[in-house]
């Protein structure tokens, strides 16, 4: 937001449904008067039809709405797409994804935030890295892609920031171990007490 502030574009949230609300809230909170706001929800697109939103600079809109508005936000000529928990966008196949595909072909420039951009495996980047620069990463080379080579380039697009950084007010992280005795449960500090058996013991 502090970024958005700073520019003239008109501005779409696809983020979560539960957090579209709290994108704006905080818009208002530290920029007060800075945006027009509008929260876009399917309940009102059934009630008053396709809303105009060319008074506005800042809307969000949660991923499984976005094709229903790709109408208005066409209309209203927004520029800049922020994509919320964008991992949500991995899978190339999924309606999800082509609806955030398709609204991004609408906007200039492109912003993805994850805190998981990789949950299982390399290609998961790929249909991420296409939103905010296309043609990075081929189709195919993410999957024989080596850690170090995927890591070079993707520094191009990636800024990473630590908890430690932004948020120095938290406490550091804490570990404690509990020990659990389950009822009915084999005593494995005991087995690992016993020696190993021998060749001829088995």
């Amino acid at each position: 937001l502090g970024y958005v502030a700073t520019t003239p574009r008109k501005t779409v949230v696809v983020c979560p449904k539960v957090v579209r609300r709290t994108w704006l809230e905080e818009a208002n909170k530290f920029f007060p008067g800075h945006f027009q706001g509008k929260e876009l929800m399917s309940k009102d697109l059934l009630k008053n039809g396709m809303p105009d939103l060319s008074q506005h600079n800042l809307v969000t809109v949660n991923f499984e709405s976005i094709e229903k508005f790709l109408p208005a936000l066409k209309a209203a000529g927004f520029t800049q797409l922020i994509v919320d928990e964008s991992h949500r966008a991995k899978n190339p196949k999924a309606k999800t994804t082509k609806a955030v595909q398709a609204l991004a072909k609408l906007t200039k420039h492109t912003i993805a935030l994850s805190g998981t951009a990789v949950k299982n495996k390399k290609e998961e980047l790929y249909t991420q890295t296409e939103l905010v620069k296309p043609g990075l990463f081929g189709p195919k080379e993410l999957k024989s892609a080596t850690i170090g080579g995927t890591w070079n380039k993707l520094r191009e697009v990636y800024l990473a920031r630590q908890k430690n950084t932004v948020l120095k007010d938290l406490p550091s992280k804490t570990t404690t171990i509990t020990h659990v005795d389950v009822p009915g449960a084999p005593d494995l500090r005991s087995a690992r007490a016993q020696p190993p058996m021998q060749p001829d013991e088995r």
